[in-house]
């Protein structure tokens, strides 16, 4: 959709917004996307040098971000280590080590062997589990949000970053009450999000409606300090969800604990162009 120097001017953008409101984030890296046909592409890897330039820190999100689900641990595992390749040379100017790794999907398998034996690779890798709490269907409305600048429509951008703000502060109230409701006080959240045009354009006013929620901006290492996430959780199956979900089915809570999981409006899927 954008071309190169678009594609570094939004990275510049996005990221002198992180540090204008000094969110230490780690950006989780899949390295395809780094290549076209089997090629490096020099402009892809300089926008991943723009972060580590700023000194913000890297993951690993896999290589190419398919689905524990569907394929082999072997798979998985290969996966895994052919993803370090670029985002571990990079961390390493900056005196760096690669610790932190995201499922794709959140998907950390739909059976119990594979769950287990993923668990072990990472541990025996040096890996740190980065989980989610706040989960959140953020990548339909970035998915709106392009097809709309493509269509030059400013009217339908406007209303997208509009209604992406309001659904994603829908997300968090909703989030803050599940984790009352689990542990009888609010945990330190771990929110999950995109580098896209739509988080370009609109992560200041996200900052702002956190900021209003009396949100204070803290590091992963920080936030996984919360002694909730040394909590077991032994959900296996298909479905990549927020962490909290999954400390609550281990609890024995029903499917009913997560049933009001907002979602966006059907006619944002439909902009998007995907099936609800």
């Amino acid at each position: 959709v954008y071309t190169p120097q678009q594609q570094k001017d939004r990275t510049e953008k996005l990221l002198k917004t992180f540090k204008k409101y000094e969110i230490p984030v780690v950006g989780f890296v899949n390295e395809y996307k780094l290549f076209i046909n089997d090629t490096l592409k020099e402009e892809r890897l300089e926008v991943l040098k723009q972060w580590n330039d700023n000194n913000f820190e890297l993951g690993n999100h896999t290589y190419s971000h398919r689905s524990l689900n569907r394929i082999s641990v072997e798979e998985y595992e290969q996966d895994i280590l052919k993803g370090e390749r670029f985002t571990k040379e990079l961390l390493a100017e900056n005196g760096k080590q690669l610790r932190y790794f995201r499922y794709p999907f959140l998907q950390k398998g739909n059976e119990e062997i594979k769950k287990i034996a993923i668990e072990k690779f990472l541990k025996e890798q040096n890996y740190i589990n980065a989980p989610v709490t706040v989960d959140n269907s953020e990548w339909v409305f970035a998915r709106a949000y392009d097809v709309a600048i493509q269509e030059n429509d400013s009217a339908k951008i406007k209303m997208l970053g509009e209604k992406y703000i309001e659904y994603m502060t829908i997300v968090f109230g909703y989030f803050e009450k599940q984790s009352e409701f689990l542990f009888q006080r609010e945990i330190k959240q771990i929110l999950l999000l995109h580098a896209n045009a739509l988080n370009t354009d609109y992560f200041d006013k996200l900052c702002e409606m956190m900021l209003n929620r009396n949100y204070k901006f803290i590091t992963l290492e920080e936030a996984l300090k919360d002694p909730v996430y040394e909590k077991e959780e032994n959900y296996v199956g298909n479905w990549g969800f927020s962490w909290i979900n999954r400390w609550a089915l281990t609890d024995g809570k029903g499917k009913d604990f997560y049933k009001d999981e907002p979602e966006p409006d059907n006619e944002i899927f439909k902009l998007a162009g995907i099936e609800n």
